[in-house]
């Protein structure tokens, strides 16, 4: 977007991503994941559908397409369960299971490993750093094909896109997660581990710094 602007187009661009600890947000074992997943109450079999809520921001964050979305799914897939994490809602549906805030790092990271899908219906995102922490922890996400949403969901690998912004195509993609069994919890976690894990995104810092000073050098004629 900066390149197609008629202010920035001819300024230099790099995209350097968020990072995330991929040290605390790891994937889970099977046999952990049968753990963290009886502690909620869920059984084996029992699909997991998590998401964020919260009423900071609600119609850029989608929570209105999320509803009929999730009524959708409940109809599709009577067996899911529904989990969501973030500010207590007396918008949601009475079987939808509310978490509340999740103030450390861990209890979060148990929750997205113990899922099946994490759902981002978010009109617009920078980044989306919740789809990011889901993927390091091996769990593929469902979203709208929009914004900072296309860099973080790769299409079909470590999760899905629907066409925005429908609330039906959003629960079409969360099925198709479902679906999609471990091989796009792998690709989540290993796609996590090589583009925002913090060694990564840092030497991107150190690397651009580097190249900066470089070419300040240069052109000043400093050796």
């Amino acid at each position: 977007m900066a390149q197609e602007s008629i202010l920035a187009s001819s300024w230099p661009v790099t995209v350097i991503p968020n990072p995330v600890d991929c040290d605390v947000f790891t994937a889970a074992s099977a046999a952990e994941r049968v753990d963290l997943r009886g502690r909620l109450g869920v059984n084996g079999d029992e699909p997991l559908v998590l998401f964020g809520s919260g009423s900071r921001a609600a119609y850029t964050k989608g929570l209105d397409l999320l509803a009929e979305s999730l009524a959708d799914l409940r109809s599709r897939i009577p067996a899911a369960r529904f989990m969501t994490f973030g500010p207590m809602s007396d918008e949601l549906p009475d079987w939808v299971d509310q978490m509340g805030s999740i103030e450390d790092a861990t209890s979060l990271r148990d929750l997205y490993a113990a899922a099946d899908v994490v759902v981002v219906p978010s009109r617009f995102e920078t980044f989306s750093q919740v789809a990011a922490e889901a993927q390091a922890c091996g769990t593929p996400v469902a979203a709208f094909a929009t914004s900072g949403l296309l860099d973080v969901v790769s299409e079909g690998e470590t999760g899905f896109l629907a066409q925005g912004f429908d609330p039906l195509a959003l629960a079409d993609a969360v099925q198709r997660v479902l679906t999609a069994g471990e091989p796009m919890r792998r690709a989540a976690r290993e796609r996590a581990e090589r583009l925002w894990a913090m060694p990564v995104v840092g030497k991107q810092y150190a690397d651009w710094y580097e190249r900066a000073i470089r070419e300040f050098h240069e052109r000043r004629g400093v050796k």
